[in-house]
């Protein structure tokens, strides 16, 4: 049985994105669907199983690839689904669009394709319910995805607390708190509004 604490910024998008941004020549991307999934995630039986189970449980998601192989991928809960598996559940049932389980591989990263996917999910959340918010979250120590998170247009929006139990292989319980007035600590080590 593992106990974990941790502690995740929270950054709400300011303003609509409507546009999707320009990728690098040669990269593509399509959404997140069962044959899309099957196909790019063949050799990844892990990350198949999960992106299955995301899409069942109504989730939006995309994958950048290049040639056969897919480079980047992040998932968006929506207002009329629960929000990311790693949230307490009185966090989860807030009716917004949240984004989540984003991931470059490393041969890609610096190219821009973490900004260029969230541009996209928030161009799709945009195109849905016009008043719902779109949020995320990230560590305090991932410097790189905070930058893009802020360089997309995302300010900060308050701290969640989580504790999370885990029995290996049967269960996980997660519960904790939003500090929605917490300052994010600044990335240059001072705290930042």
């Amino acid at each position: 049985m593992l106990l974990r604490r941790k502690r995740l910024l929270v950054y709400e998008l300011a303003d609509r994105l409507n546009e999707e941004p320009l990728l690098p020549t040669g990269i593509q991307w399509t959404q997140a669907t069962s044959d899309s999934v099957s196909e790019l995630f063949r050799d990844d039986p892990r990350r198949r199983k999960t992106f299955m189970r995301f899409i069942d449980k109504g989730y939006h998601g995309i994958i950048m690839y290049h040639g056969a192989q897919w480079v980047n991928y992040g998932w968006m809960s929506k207002p009329d689904t629960l929000g990311p598996p790693h949230l307490p559940l009185d966090i989860q049932r807030t009716p917004v669009y949240w984004l989540f389980y984003q991931h470059t591989i490393p041969n890609y990263r610096g190219l821009g394709l973490y900004k260029s996917a969230l541009q996209l999910q928030a161009a799709h959340g945009a195109r849905g319910l016009e008043t719902a918010r779109v949020l995320i979250d990230t560590r305090p120590d991932n410097t790189a995805s905070r930058k893009g998170i802020l360089a997309v247009g995302f300010e900060p929006r308050g701290i969640i607390y989580t504790y999370e139990l885990r029995i290996p292989r049967v269960k996980s319980w997660v519960w904790g708190s939003w500090d929605m007035d917490a300052g994010h600590p600044g990335l240059d080590g001072g705290t930042r509004r």
